[in-house]
């Protein structure tokens, strides 16, 4: 069960308008798209020439009926309803978290392109239950104004320009910034601060009664973070996803090849072959296996005899990890000090 601060509030939204409205507006939005050219999608600050979203969220007047916002790119009027009937649509894990966090069902959500269809990140599952899936890097403008969303809040990296989505509903685009930000963030956009800060606040005292919890093993223990992506091995070192709970929230020590081939040279992961599965010389790994991977790769490794001679695999010490290593949102940085918890035989403080 989750614990009362991290449960969603019940929420139903009317919907029998929904596709009236898309079909009402398509024709007139695609034949304006058509005739702009290909689209530029939003991107962060990692190329040059492109946008940068790189300012906060802030509010710069508002009504009753709505409210004006300075976004990471500009200026932008977004409708002020009460939240039970506000249709927010996100598009990207960021902000889908950031929803569910601040007791926001989202409209709509995307999934990752390595999970299929209707099936979202396991960490994200038992908050979306019944939320429409939608698989962004798939799915055309068309789709989109089909849900007919009254918001939507766009993270960096959105395949969408923005003049597509500003055409299907106000879009509020968000700055490329930690996981703390990005909250706060969403929060401002639906004018929750207040409630941004008390999960904030929420997190920090369930990740140092967490802390406390491990000292025993964190002491004696040197751990390793390794991914099956594809046909790949991956090494996570502490600046990637929610690795950094691991290894800076928790205060666990890396294992001396984690430390030399990522974290040393500045990486947020290096690969690993085959034969350097034997150089794994962590006390504990922790596994997360990519869904496509699931099958023949994982089962290559398990049957693998290098693998076998791993010492944290002789001794039973791997320990499968949720998708959440993947991310680094607040939700998802609850589920790995969840994830780390169980590994240790200590209930979960989340209830993630």
């Amino acid at each position: 069960m989750l614990s009362r601060r991290w449960r969603l509030a019940p929420c139903f939204w009317p919907r029998l308008h929904r596709t009236l409205r898309g079909a009402a507006t398509a024709l007139a939005v695609l034949g304006s798209l058509a005739c702009d050219g290909p689209p530029t999608p939003l991107r962060g600050r990692a190329r040059s020439g492109q946008v940068q979203l790189d300012h906060p969220v802030s509010v710069l007047s508002e009504t009753p009926q709505l409210r004006t916002l300075r976004d990471a790119v500009g200026e932008v009027t977004v409708p002020a309803r009460p939240l039970r009937v506000l249709r927010v649509l996100p598009l990207g894990f960021n902000s889908t978290d950031a929803l569910v966090l601040l007791g926001v069902r989202p409209w709509a959500a995307p999934l990752h392109m390595s999970h299929a269809a209707g099936d979202f990140a396991d960490y994200q599952r038992p908050y979306l239950k019944g939320v429409t899936s939608l698989s962004v890097f798939d799915a055309g403008i068309e789709q989109l104004l089909a849900l007919a969303p009254d918001l939507i809040v766009a993270d960096a990296g959105s395949p969408f320009s923005l003049a597509q989505l500003r055409q299907v509903a106000p879009t509020v685009v968000l700055r490329v910034a930690g996981a703390e930000q990005r909250l706060r963030d969403v929060a401002t956009v639906l004018g929750l601060p207040d409630r941004a800060e008390a999960r904030l606040a929420d997190y920090a005292a369930k990740l140092a009664e967490a802390r406390a919890l491990l000292a025993g093993p964190r002491a004696t223990e040197k751990v390793a973070i390794l991914r099956v992506h594809m046909k790949q091995f991956r090494l996570y070192g502490n600046a990637l996803g929610s690795a950094d709970v691991l290894f800076g929230g928790l205060g666990f020590e890396p294992s001396p090849l984690v430390r030399q081939r990522v974290i040393d040279r500045q990486l947020a992961q290096s690969p690993l072959d085959e034969e350097s599965l034997a150089l794994l010389d962590a006390d504990r790994i922790f596994l997360y296996v990519d869904p496509p991977a699931q099958g023949r790769t994982f089962e290559l490794l398990r049957r693998n005899p290098v693998w076998q001679a791993v010492p944290a695999v002789r001794a039973g010490r791997v320990h499968r990890i949720s998708s959440a290593i993947i991310w680094d949102t607040l939700l998802a940085r609850a589920r790995m000090v969840d994830d780390v918890l169980e590994a240790y035989g200590k209930a979960r403080i989340f209830g993630t």
